[in-house]
Formats: C-alpha cells, structure tokens, sequence
C-alpha cells in the first residue's frame, strides 16, 4: 500500500526511471557503449526505492486511554523541556524523533481530540541530524486540542532532502489516535510537544526506534 501524499512523486521518478532504462538499453547495444549496461540497475533502483519509501503499511491501531503514541516512525533523539516559539511559546516538554530514509514518513495524531490550529513557517533546508535544523528549519505545526483538555502539537520538521511538508487535516477536524495527518517527504524530523505542567511518564528512551500509531511514548499520570 502506498500514500496518496506521494502519488506525483512516484508517477513522476516512475517515468523517469523507465526513461532513463530505455535509453541506457538502447545506447548499450551501439558499437563501443556495451559497458552502459552494467548501468541498467541504477534506474530499477531509483524506482523501487520510490516505491519502498512512500508505502503506507495499514497498522492496527491499539489505543488505550491516557496514552500518548508516537506521531511518526524513526528514533527518539530528545526527551527534554524545550522553547516552542509558534503556539506555546514557552518551555514546554518535548519529544523529537529523527526518520531515516528507510523509516515510514506517514505521520500520525498521537491522541483523540480536535485540530485547533496548523501554521506553515519557511526555513533552512538543513541536515535534520544537526541541532539547529530543529530551529531554523522549514515546518509546519499542527495542534491538537486534546480530550482531556490540553493541547498538543505535532511539529513536522523538513530536513535537506525533504523539500515538502504535506499537512493533511485542517482546523475543526476530529481525530482518533493513529489517524494519519501528514508526511514529510524524503528524510526530517517529527516532534511532539506537551504541556509542561502535564504529569507524563515517559516509556521511551533516547536511541530507541518507535514506530508511528504503534508505539507508546508515555501516559499521562492524570486524566479524565
């Protein structure tokens, strides 16, 4: 299964690669140009990792109340009190996840509640390993206005491959937890940023690999 969010980008590098094959094919058999074929893989390779890194695994979403599940796939860099300068705009508590290439890029409502808010800010295109990419880089915030009273927001992060954001639900929406709300495409970094004065016991650790809907980041010590 793949995402709609990559529909333009796998018809587009699909026809590229089938392009690029047939001429690599066809100047191989020219006197002198034998050794193109040696290059044929490249393009086949081009196609199957498009496909390999827009696919949309269908997950069973296993919720139960006062969880908090983790918004995309990747490896958790931070678990810390951070400034969140666009909603909160304050210290707040925050937990980053790094996606790799090989990670799935769908991103997911980490609770049940209602979005309240989104906003897109323009930015750098820097590596999303480096620090300061969690600041000046291009993102986009979605807030989610919890069931048990507190907002939330899930912050998509580009990083110097993934050149688009693509913000999937809008003001007014309901979501249920695991509902897909987005990709960033090719590479970046998915952040989730709580209240500070919310109690949240955290059942991550810093390096571990969580995967978006699936995995549990904590639970609240008090809720409704």
């Amino acid at each position: 299964m793949f995402t709609p969010y990559g529909k333009r980008e796998i018809l587009a590098l699909t026809f590229l690669s089938l392009v690029v094959f047939i001429v690599l094919l066809a100047l191989s058999k020219r006197e002198g140009l034998a050794f193109l074929k040696y290059f044929l893989f490249l393009p086949v390779l081009t196609f199957l990792f498009t496909l390999f890194f827009f696919r949309d695994p269908k997950r069973k979403i296993v919720y139960k109340p006062c969880e908090i599940l983790s918004p995309c796939d990747g490896f958790v860099s931070h678990i810390d009190t951070a400034y969140e300068p666009y909603f909160f705009k304050k210290k707040v508590k925050r937990i980053s996840i790094f996606m790799t290439m090989f990670d799935v890029h769908v991103q997911r409502s980490p609770l049940k509640g209602t979005v309240i808010y989104t906003e897109h800010h323009k930015g750098s295109f820097l590596n999303a390993q480096k620090e300061e990419s969690l600041e000046k880089n291009e993102n986009n915030i979605i807030v989610i206005q919890s069931e048990y009273g507190f907002p939330v927001v899930v912050k998509q992060i580009a990083g110097v491959f993934a050149r688009r954001i693509v913000c999937a639900v809008k003001k007014g929406d309901r979501l249920n937890p695991g509902d897909k709300i987005g990709m960033v495409k090719f590479g970046s970094r998915g952040e989730i940023y709580l209240p500070s004065d919310v109690e949240f016991e955290v059942y991550v650790n810093k390096g571990q690999h969580v995967k978006g809907g699936l995995t549990v980041l904590g639970r609240l010590k008090r809720c409704r």
